[in-house]
């Protein structure tokens, strides 16, 4: 059985979104612990700057996707009606995965 690109992408996808959803839902049901029980830890320096660089490539890689459809666009059956079909369809599913995250802490 061969897997394609697609089925890959779609498989990691899905897992994706399964475990952000299954942390809110977590972090929604579970007790939540009181303040004295939480240590502060805020990173400060290079370290702060690190994780900075690592947390903006995301953001990068997901308004630089934006353009992609164009590449394809003439392998799609009806590209006027799919391309934005799939980009607000995108675009929701991650604004109501980003509020749900938000709820959730």
């Amino acid at each position: 059985m061969c897997v394609g690109g697609g089925q890959i992408q779609t498989l990691s996808t899905v897992a994706k979104l399964v475990a952000l959803v299954g942390l809110a839902v977590a972090a929604l049901w579970l007790p939540h612990p009181t303040v004295a029980q939480v240590p502060l830890l805020m990173p400060h320096g290079l370290t702060l700057l690190v994780a900075l660089a690592l947390a903006m490539q995301g953001v990068i890689y997901t308004f630089n996707g934006y353009q992609s459809p164009i590449f394809f666009g003439e392998d799609l059956h009806d590209p006027r009606r799919q391309i934005p079909r799939s980009i607000f369809r995108g675009a929701f599913l991650i604004i109501t995965v980003y509020l749900l995250l938000n709820a959730a802490f």
